[in-house]
């Protein structure tokens, strides 16, 4: 069937040889066009450039606070009355030693006056008789004497609580290597993995203490088991300062112990509520409580100590003032106590004239005339003019920020103000809320504007990397290859070298050049080798096409031939040929 429609094809073909023609013509045709068509298309690739330039890398973290005063201060009354008198104002500026308000105190100025009176009379009398030197000189020496046992046995006393502290703090040193550094401990090292970095701040700080603490309590014992009870009292001094300081250590390495066990047991869902942690918390809190108990005995011991010494020393000054005043024949001793006795009343006395602290600013008044005062109510609350601003950053970026940096601040409330700033203060222990850490940044102004107040909201741009003269290209102009080598596209068109234009783009296509990087920002990254200062980089590439038809077709009919069509395809293309 397929032969027979084939030689039927050719049989038409040849009694149609205009038709014939007309068809190749027109295939002919076709085929040129859509050629021409195709070789008209034209793809175009252009290459945005940037010049690597020499310039200041800098890095930069943002937060946003309060504006503080640099100092504040409640200025209380020291004296009870009736306030008489307020001689400044809210918003007034002071000067250190500025009357602010004056307190009628009759009983202080009686106790003063009295006292200068006292003294005028010891001046007009005659010196005390020997007699009463003497008998002032004998209780002096039986002071002394009385004294100078307890403080024998205070000494005595000293080396026992040492004893009893070395009873009890062995076993908590043990319990707490096991806590720290046991396979089942609950902040040993098994214990760190997969660990925030808060958690593991808080475990080695407190790991970091009792290491030191044990070290120094094998020095401290070793030191008391060389003593007795009746060794000198410059040895058991040493000794008990040496166990009193190595007992807070220990203390506060159990307290970071437990900080450290409260936020894993309250941060960590896998710890939370466990029985480890409960046992460890339990624990801790014991440990904790026994330690603060030897602690404060031997505070106790201590201070027994150092006022028994201040009372034999004054007995011992009574003794020689006594017996000079014996072979003087004169109570010039007396008359220094007097004098000592009215400036103490004096000094009472100026309390009922409440003062400016500091130079600064009356930010508020607290008190109002004819009120009674009792000591320690606020009379006024002085403020500096200078100012501070306090912004909040997170547990990373505190990291970032130290001493000294630089810093730019704008105001909601003022606009169009950008002042500069200095960091003064990086606080070293954080505040969690949430489970989140955060960390109070301080920054000194470097401008005082009157315009700035305590309460305003603050934003601050800390620079926290500043390198000068180094090589800068745009991010995008760096890739990464193959092995996480990095590189650009370097143009060697010396027309967009040569161009003055602010936005250079080439057509000639770039090379692939291997680069070394440092630092990097949002918008820069640092070019440590592998490129030169004016070197254009690629930093976008655009590709476009375009295309035309060309050349044209024509056609003619020699014949009006009445005929019906039928398809036929062939290589993808159809005709239709007509048919008798």
């Amino acid at each position: 069937m397929k032969k027979l429609s084939l030689v039927n094809t050719k049989k038409w073909l040849v009694r149609h040889k205009v038709w014939s023609i007309v068809i190749l013509v027109g295939i002919v045709a076709l085929g040129y066009g859509g050629f021409k068509y195709v070789k008209a298309k034209t793809v175009t690739t252009t290459y945005v450039l940037s010049a690597a330039t020499r310039g200041t890398f800098t890095n930069t973290i943002t937060g946003s606070g309060d504006i503080e005063a640099s100092d504040q201060l409640a200025v209380t009354a020291k004296a009870s009355g009736t306030l008489t008198s307020i001689k400044v104002s809210e918003g007034q500026k002071v000067t250190k030693g500025t009357l602010l308000a004056q307190i009628d105190c009759p009983d202080l100025y009686a106790n003063l006056q009295n006292a200068k009176i006292n003294l005028a009379k010891l001046e007009q009398s005659d010196p005390l008789s020997s007699l009463q030197t003497q008998n002032n000189l004998t209780s002096a020496q039986e002071t002394a004497t009385k004294t100078q046992s307890d403080l024998t046995e205070a000494y005595r006393d000293a080396y026992d609580a040492v004893g009893n502290a070395s009873l009890g703090v062995p076993a908590i040193i043990n319990n707490l290597n096991d806590v720290f550094y046991s396979s089942t401990g609950y902040l040993s090292d098994q214990k760190l993995y997969g660990q925030t970095d808060t958690a593991k701040n808080y475990i080695q700080t407190a790991a970091i203490d009792y290491d030191k603490a044990k070290n120094q309590y094998d020095s401290v014992f070793s030191q008391y088991k060389t003593l007795t009870r009746d060794s000198n009292s410059t040895d058991i001094n040493d000794l008990v300062n040496n166990t009193y300081n190595t007992l807070v250590i220990l203390e506060h390495s159990i307290k970071e112990a437990k900080n450290a066990t409260d936020y894993l047991a309250y941060n960590q869902s896998t710890n939370n509520g466990s029985t480890a942690a409960s046992s460890t918390q339990t624990n801790l809190t014991s440990w904790l409580n026994q330690i603060d108990g030897y602690v404060q005995a031997l505070e106790t011991i201590k201070n027994t100590i150092t006022n028994t010494q201040t009372n034999l020393n004054s007995a011992n000054r009574s003794i020689q003032e006594n017996q000079q005043s014996l072979q003087n024949g004169t109570s010039s001793l007396d008359m220094q106590s007097q004098q000592l006795s009215v400036d103490q009343a004096q000094r009472n006395y100026n309390n009922c004239f409440v003062t400016a602290p500091f130079s600064g600013v009356v930010a508020q008044i607290g008190a109002k005339i004819s009120h009674p005062v009792n000591s320690g109510d606020t009379i006024a609350t002085v403020i500096t003019e200078g100012k501070v601003a306090k912004i909040t950053l997170d547990e990373i970026d505190s990291t970032k920020v130290a001493v000294g940096q630089a810093a730019d601040l704008t105001f909601d409330a003022i606009d169009g103000l950008d002042i500069k700033g200095t960091v003064s203060k990086v606080d070293n222990l954080g505040t969690v809320s949430s489970g989140v850490v955060s960390y109070t940044i301080t920054i000194a102004l470097d401008t005082d504007d009157s315009r700035i107040k305590p309460g305003m909201s603050v934003n601050a741009t800390i620079t926290t990397e500043s390198t000068p003269d180094v090589l800068l290209v745009p991010n995008a102009a760096v890739k990464t290859g193959m092995g996480s080598r990095r590189y650009v596209e370097i143009s060697d068109d010396q027309e967009a070298k040569n161009s003055k234009s602010k936005i250079l783009t080439s057509k000639v296509a770039p090379k692939r050049q291997t680069v070394e990087v440092g630092s990097s920002n949002d918008t820069v990254t640092e070019i440590t080798g592998g490129l030169n200062e004016g070197d254009l980089v690629v930093i976008k590439t655009t590709t476009s096409s375009t295309g035309a038809k060309t050349g044209t077709s024509s056609g003619s009919n020699s014949s009006k031939t009445s005929a019906t069509t039928r398809s036929f395809t062939g290589g993808g293309a159809g005709m239709m040929i007509p048919r008798n």
